[in-house]
């Protein structure tokens, strides 16, 4: 993915498609499927990478550093903290140093 990753474009590429898969967990599983946690696992390493990368491109629009992503680490604060940044600040408008 070359170039910067708009406010428009981390959506569409990332909360998105996340939210459709965990609503359809919830809903596989209010049906009475059992989703055992070897399924989960799965799914987690299949969107870390992606996760990662979308975000890093995201927090490089907005002119931040991708280390800014280890955020991610201080729970439920710096959960809340990065995920607001990502999904409702809008990027510089102007060049930035990761570009």
């Amino acid at each position: 993915m070359n170039g910067r990753l708009s406010l428009v474009r981390y959506w569409l590429y990332w909360v998105i498609p996340f939210s459709v898969v965990l609503l359809s967990l919830y809903y596989f599983r209010g049906l009475g499927y059992s989703l055992g946690t070897g399924t989960i696992r799965v799914f987690n390493l299949l969107i870390i990478w992606p996760a990662i990368a979308t975000s890093v491109k995201r927090l490089h629009d907005l002119n931040r550093s991708g280390w800014w992503f280890l955020l991610n680490l201080i729970p439920l604060i710096g959960n809340l903290f990065l995920g607001f940044l990502l999904c409702f600040i809008p990027g510089t408008k102007s060049g930035n140093s990761f570009e």
